[in-house]
């Protein structure tokens, strides 16, 4: 029983010997493909700035949609930020301030809040006031502004 056991070891030693000397020496794996982060082979764009506040406009939406009242509000004012930074117009500046607003409605904060790490915050009612100043007639933010009213008098 012994013997047959060194056989088989010697047999599948063997094999892996002969497998092994078949292969070859291994290719550098860097011949076949680019390294990602030497940026060689690559092309990047960057995304026209308008493009980029038009879709991080569109995302703040939908989160605000799906109910995350959080991430829409960071997204808003990131894209509020590129939209001063840039001077787009601003019907843009209103919308990104009234999402700001309603995700603000949504979490409670009405009125001015203040925060720790930050001092105090702008509400939903300062951020309404702000997007009316801004553009005068949006319907949105006198309606949120109507909300905000209501939710704190009511």
């Amino acid at each position: 029983m012994g013997s047959m056991n060194k056989s088989i070891f010697l047999t599948a030693a063997g094999l892996l010997l002969a497998v092994a000397a078949c292969s070859g020496t291994p290719e550098p794996e860097s011949e076949f493909q680019p390294n990602p982060l030497s940026g060689e082979g690559t092309v990047t764009e960057e995304t026209p700035i308008d493009e980029r506040v038009a879709s991080l406009l569109q995302e703040s939406k939908q989160q605000y949609d799906e109910g995350h009242f959080t991430m829409a509000f960071k997204l808003a004012q990131t894209v509020d930020g590129l939209i001063i930074e840039n001077k787009f117009p601003d019907e843009d500046h209103a919308m990104a301030l009234t999402i700001q607003g309603y995700c603000l409605l949504q979490m409670g904060h009405i009125d001015d809040y203040y925060v720790s790490t930050h001092g105090i915050q702008d509400g939903a009612i300062s951020k309404f006031d702000r997007a009316l100043e801004v553009r005068e007639t949006d319907f949105r933010c006198r309606l949120g502004l109507g909300l905000a009213q209501f939710r704190r008098h009511g």
